[in-house]
């Protein structure tokens, strides 16, 4: 069974923007302090979204990516394009409305 990822461009460039911070921050610390740091920042998420997030932390590349997916849901079946439809546009919503404010103030 597929299962639809969330994939939106704005959440694209708000990710990258989050991640960038987080090179930068790689750069300043060590990576032992930084890993800490990232799973601080992943819990308030959480706690923010309500819901866990995957994270795909890129080990072998220069970018992570933070993910949310719906199962039980196929491209292929027109009848769950109206549940993806939702579940994107919802989901734009509250990524905007937490990671926006949360990279304006920082972390």
């Amino acid at each position: 069974m597929k299962q639809a990822v969330f994939t939106s461009a704005v959440l694209q460039i708000l990710i990258l923007l989050v991640l960038k911070w987080f090179l930068v921050e790689l750069r300043n610390q060590r990576i032992r302090l930084l890993s800490m740091r990232c799973i601080s920042i992943r819990m308030r998420l959480k706690q923010k979204l309500g819901t866990e997030l995957q994270w795909n932390r890129g080990d072998d590349i220069k970018s992570s990516k933070v993910f949310i997916q719906i199962d039980n849901v196929s491209i292929e079946n027109e009848e769950d394009w109206p549940q993806m439809a939702k579940f994107h546009a919802d989901w734009s919503k509250k990524f905007y409305d937490v990671i926006v404010p949360y990279i304006a103030l920082g972390g």
